[in-house]
């Protein structure tokens, strides 16, 4: 996937535009692993390209699987392939000297629309999902990546802008769409998500009954690495190390007194927060929940099953990308969504390996969030009963734990106010 700001081209360069621009105009890459181009004149327009080059051009673009266009420093398109043509319904003289608003409609997101220019007037790129329609008026949904390509001096000369098709899962909205569920939803609608009249439009986005059985999740084989008994700020804990054999992920059990063989023993199943557990954030309370449940095992005995699952399971990179949307004015949930991601992408299928390693038979879950209940209990784990954890709140987190509270249900949140 291409940045959602910046231009590196280790990120992207084995991606259709790399193809594409090395074809048309042979860039080079200098210290900063930026793509430049050289100049032929003092001239603003790219090096003068031969007709040989031109139908080389035309090959490259119709080889490719995606729909893409070329449009100028001024965001005018310039070349576009078969595929876009494919795509959109619209051909080559259509588009030819205009802007790709053509594509946009009346249930178009703005904000979105905004985010992309915001971006572009910066010379940034960006990547968002944004709802497209054709020339003959139906909606699609597109994962739209526009990249800037800039000369040696930093000037930017060209855009390349790729139209990947998308069906998103409707259930992937189920909480935030009220005519589905029958809540009552404060302020706009998902961003991101067309009006109601438009999912009826496309073919594509049929509202659908949720399936009421249990979902199949398969578990994952864990090994046991190691354990140490580790001293710390809060006291002396056993760490114990366990490998996912299916991830790969390295994942930590933060214990306190004699847990093996035990029933209903205090656990909390807590995913990685490098920016507030090493940065000290106050955008979220993960910091908070993780000391509270340091605490709490001290009282009773009990395990932190320790994961590294970053930003809900999209990792630090995309996390960031997150942060750097919000700013634009989307929650937490749109932010995901505009990046192409589900509301929550972790997984807790090595927990079941874990718990059977130490003949753990049943816990008490340390948790306000219904899913990750839901998620242990399809795994087959016994959950004897819920353990609340209430955590101070502050000017920057307010947003962030009122749309957990609203968006995703999870519970508790902000009690101790």
């Amino acid at each position: 996937d291409m940045p959602i700001f910046g231009h590196p081209v280790a990120s992207w360069k084995r991606s259709v535009a790399t193809s594409l621009i090395h074809t048309i105009y042979e860039p080079t890459i200098d210290t900063q692993n930026t793509m430049v181009f050289e100049e032929a004149s003092k001239t603003s327009s790219l090096p003068e390209v031969s007709s040989q080059t031109k139908e080389k051009t035309v090959e490259v673009f119709d080889d490719q699987k995606h729909g893409v266009v070329l449009a100028d420093s001024n965001q005018i398109i310039t070349h576009c392939n078969s595929m876009f043509v494919e795509l959109t319904g619209y051909n080559v003289n259509d588009v030819i000297g205009k802007n790709c608003r053509i594509l946009q409609g009346k249930n178009t997101d703005q904000k979105t629309v905004e985010f992309i220019r915001a971006a572009l007037k910066r010379g940034e790129g960006c990547q968002v999902m944004i709802l497209n329609y054709r020339k003959n008026g139906v909606p699609f949904w597109n994962r739209l990546s526009i990249q800037p390509l800039l000369d040696k001096h930093g000037r930017i000369r060209k855009f390349v802008g790729i139209q990947i098709e998308r069906s998103l899962p409707v259930s992937r909205f189920a909480p935030v769409m009220p005519w589905k569920v029958g809540i009552k939803k404060e302020g706009p609608r998902l961003l991101t998500v067309a009006s109601e009249s438009a999912v009826k439009e496309s073919g594509e986005l049929q509202i659908l009954e949720e399936k009421k059985s249990k979902p199949k999740i398969s578990l994952h084989d864990v090994s046991f690495v190691a354990e140490t008994n580790l001293p710390t700020i809060k006291g002396k804990y056993r760490v114990r190390a366990y490998k996912d054999n299916k991830t790969r992920q390295e994942i930590m059990c933060i214990i306190w007194g004699k847990i093996e063989a035990s029933s209903g023993l205090h656990v909390r199943a807590h995913d990685q927060c490098f920016t507030s557990e090493v940065l000290g954030s106050l955008k979220c309370d993960c910091k908070q929940q993780l000391d509270f449940a340091m605490e709490h095992i001290k009282k009773t005995s009990g395990m932190v099953i320790y994961l590294p699952q970053e930003g809900r399971g999209m990792g630090l990179a995309h996390k960031i990308k997150a942060y750097a949307v919000q700013e634009h004015g989307y929650d937490t949930v749109d932010a995901q969504h505009v990046l192409g991601f589900p509301d929550d992408s972790r997984t807790y299928a090595a927990i079941p390996g874990i718990l059977q390693e130490m003949n753990i038979k049943s816990i008490k879950l340390m948790t306000n969030n219904p899913r990750k209940i839901r998620h242990l209990k399809a795994l087959g784990i016994q959950i004897d009963s819920r353990i609340p954890i209430v955590t101070p709140t502050n000017k920057h987190s307010e947003g962030y734990l009122k749309t957990k509270h609203h968006r995703q249900g999870h519970m508790n949140v902000g009690e101790d106010r």
